[in-house]
């Protein structure tokens, strides 16, 4: 039985996306006088910054796999000019090379491509190195532009047969 069945068959299995998006930009938001970060749904925020996403599905069919996570991520400030949400990601994994799509936030029934990345896993996590794509630049009013580099996420798998964190068999 793969991970996926594992989900789909057993409640009990849960999983997380732990990601800090581009913690210089958080800080930078904080410091600001009337500047804020609100989570939303689901998500959680740590006392580090580090936001974490429950993992709502996982399929995988032959070599492509996708995570769905949801909860939201809010950076406001600049008397309401900055407002820029990072909702229900989802990564999608292919042969190692993955994509970052998050919830458009000028069109609630599209989805923004956000990052690309490279998958790196070890027994106890699996990692992406991510850098912006040019939709995702744009959010940031290209302040950070295509191909910068934002923070990692790491992907964690708890449940009945794995031994404590653990990562999906990708």
């Amino acid at each position: 039985m793969n991970l996926s069945d594992s989900l789909a068959s057993d409640p009990a299995i849960s999983g997380e996306l732990e990601w800090a998006i581009l913690a210089r930009f958080t800080q930078y938001v904080l410091a600001m006088a009337d500047g804020h970060v609100e989570v939303e749904g689901r998500a959680k925020q740590t006392s580090n910054n580090v936001f974490v996403y429950p993992l709502t599905s996982l399929t995988t069919i032959e070599n492509h796999t996708e995570l769905r996570f949801s909860g939201g991520v809010r950076f406001m400030g600049h008397a309401g000019m900055l407002d820029l949400p990072v909702r229900d990601p989802i990564i999608f994994i292919v042969n190692g090379l993955c994509r970052l799509e998050i919830a458009d936030p000028d069109d609630t029934n599209a989805r923004l491509q956000f990052a690309s990345g490279h998958l790196v896993s070890d027994a106890t996590t699996l990692c992406v190195d991510w850098t912006l794509d040019e939709p995702g630049s744009e959010l940031f009013f290209y302040r950070y532009p295509s191909g910068f580099p934002i923070d990692p996420t790491i992907i964690s798998v708890d449940g009945p047969g794995t031994t404590g964190r653990s990562s999906p068999h990708l």
